[in-house]
Parts: C-alpha cells; sequence; structure tokens
C-alpha cells in the first residue's frame, strides 16, 4: 500500500459487515471511473475483498459511521432493515445561532426545489408542501457563544435532511455552503473558484455535521457503534466554549 494512502478506521466488523468513520472531504464512492480517493476505493486497497456494498451514505463533507456490506445477502438484510427504520442513526451537528429551544421535533415535508429563477442549484432540497414526510428529533447538548451543539435523530431519511430541517429553524449547520448562505459560494465552487473570500463568515472549511451513532440488531445481538466529534469539529466546540466563558467575564 502507497505510504501516502490514509487508513480508514474500522470500528466494527463481523463476517457480514464492517462500519467505518468516515473522515471529510470524503467521497463515499466513486463519480468517475478514475476515482480512487473514495470510502470504497481506499477500503478495498486497505482490506481487499471480492465485495463490498454502502448500506448508507454520508456526504463529501460529512464524517463520521458508514455500515459496509461484505456480501449481496448481507447488504440486501441491512438495506430492508434501513428502510424498515430498524437502524437509528444519530448525528452531532454545529449550528449557528443560539437555540432557545431544548428540544425539538421537526416535522416538516422535504423535496426537490427545482431549477427556477430563485434557485440554479439543482440538488438543492426545500420545505415543500408536497415534498415528502421528513421528522427530525433534535436535542440541544452545548449553548456556546454564538453556535449550538446538537444531537440530531433521524425518523426518516430523505436527501440533506437535517441540513434542510434545521436551515427551516433559522439555525442552518455551521460551514454550510448550500443551505443558509449565498447560492453564489455553492455556484462558485463548482465552478471551481476557492472559497477563501467567504471564510470569515463560514468559519470552518466543511460543514460541521458527524454521523456519531448507529443502534441496531443483528442475529439478536445488538450493535451500538459511537464515534466522537472528530478533531476538527471538537477544537471549534472547545475554542468557543472558551470564548462564551471570557465574553461573560467582560
Amino acid at each position: 500500500m502507497n505510504v501516502e494512502t490514509p487508513l480508514l478506521s474500522i470500528l466494527f466488523e463481523n463476517d457480514d459487515f464492517l462500519i467505518v468513520d468516515k473522515p471529510a472531504p470524503l467521497l463515499v464512492h466513486p463519480t468517475r471511473p478514475d476515482d480512487e480517493r473514495t470510502l470504497l476505493g481506499l477500503l478495498q486497497r486497505q482490506r481487499p475483498l471480492p465485495f463490498y456494498a454502502l448500506v448508507n451514505r454520508l456526504d463529501r463533507e460529512t464524517s463520521g459511521l458508514v455500515i459496509v456490506a461484505k456480501s449481496s445477502e448481507s447488504a440486501s438484510r441491512l438495506g430492508k432493515m434501513m428502510m424498515r427504520r430498524e437502524i437509528e442513526k444519530i448525528y452531532l451537528a454545529i449550528a449557528r445561532g443560539h437555540v432557545c429551544w431544548d428540544r425539538r421535533k421537526i416535522v416538516r415535508p422535504i423535496g426537490r426545489i427545482g431549477l427556477n429563477e430563485n434557485n440554479l442549484i439543482y440538488a438543492k432540497q426545500g420545505i415543500l408542501p408536497a415534498g415528502e414526510p421528513a421528522i427530525t428529533e433534535c436535542w440541544v447538548l452545548k449553548r456556546m457563544r454564538d453556535t449550538t451543539l446538537l444531537r440530531v435523530r433521524l425518523g426518516t431519511g430523505k436527501l440533506h435532511q437535517i441540513r434542510v430541517h434545521l436551515e427551516s429553524e433559522e439555525h442552518p449547520i455551521l460551514g454550510d455552503k448550500l443551505y443558509g448562505v449565498d447560492p453564489q459560494l455553492y455556484l462558485g465552487m463548482c465552478e471551481g473558484s476557492g472559497f477563501e473570500s467567504w471564510m470569515p463568515w463560514l468559519r470552518i472549511p466543511r460543514h460541521a455535521l458527524h454521523a456519531a451513532e448507529l443502534h441496531f440488531q443483528w442475529d439478536h445481538q445488538p450493535i451500538d457503534i459511537d464515534s466522537p466529534l472528530p478533531a476538527d469539529l471538537e477544537e471549534f466546540v472547545q475554542l468557543n466554549t472558551r470564548e462564551k466563558k471570557s465574553h461573560r467575564k467582560r
């Protein structure tokens, strides 16, 4: 293996699947035939097997837990479990602003906005009356100076669900370049333009979302896997906690 190839952190493995702690920013699967720096590509180099299939997917900038099946049979079984909501997924998110509620259940339908004069981004989702039902539960873990650390549980699994729902609460995820920000930032990135001029507003290079926990049953055995906040997000939390204390003393 090339010494420059990073090792993926495998937190759990049995004969049927493994659970990987994906770093950000890393694609989970190739978007081009020559795209090797993906979770599946790195995993195949690190642990070569005839078959790998993603059970859940994370955005490039989202870090955290990904289930990877090691056979078509386990992929089908795990996929059905995911569809039946038998796999509980918990995220940690840093949201903009001071969240005033301690716990909130967000129930708002989500759908693709579609290209129009007000939306030039094909992938963007939004709150739409005709969208699909979506449920997100949030708990406040820590209030910092001008951001809030949240524990988030998905009741459904729609595209960009947490990001869309938190934007609808006027607390978009910190560092998000698609939701809660001028769309020119995202469009500029797609065209290859840097976003350095936006960094004072973004504050961190990637959006602050981390897939932190997985809970489910497999062959009558509980599978409970945790992944703490990665170093970049933990550093932000610690720094802004200190800033809040310093601000109070003034």
